[in-house]
């Protein structure tokens, strides 16, 4: 029996392809996870959504690497251009839901590769 190919969450059962799954229907398609966790369920599948909240947290720390490297890029430019915009956050802890939250886009790096 060959041995398994390392997986991307240590000590876990969660594909590469779930991960992926997860993570674009979450941010591309605006899905929350607990709407996830019922479609899951309707296939008899027990898919909670902290284990989802999980799974993108450590996808996030797995791609931070890759996130680093695009930043470090960007800032080689003369320039750099970044838009501020005003995010609401409806469930933070000791927070109410009116409390302004910022979401930074980044553009820059040399004139021939705006990344």
């Amino acid at each position: 029996m060959a041995p398994l190919p390392p997986q991307p969450i240590p000590k876990s059962n969660v594909s590469p392809g779930l991960i992926a799954h997860i993570l674009v229907v979450k941010f591309l398609d605006g899905l929350p996870f607990y709407r996830q966790e019922k479609i899951w369920l309707r296939g008899n599948i027990d898919l909670h959504g902290a284990t989802q909240a999980n799974c993108s947290i450590q996808a996030g720390k797995l791609v931070q690497p890759l996130i680093n490297l695009l930043m470090e890029k960007q800032r080689e430019g003369p320039v750099m251009h970044i838009d501020e915009t005003p995010v609401q956050v409806m469930k933070e802890l000791n927070k109410s839901p009116q409390t302004k939250k910022y979401f930074w886009g980044t553009v820059g790096g040399p004139p021939d590769t705006f990344i």
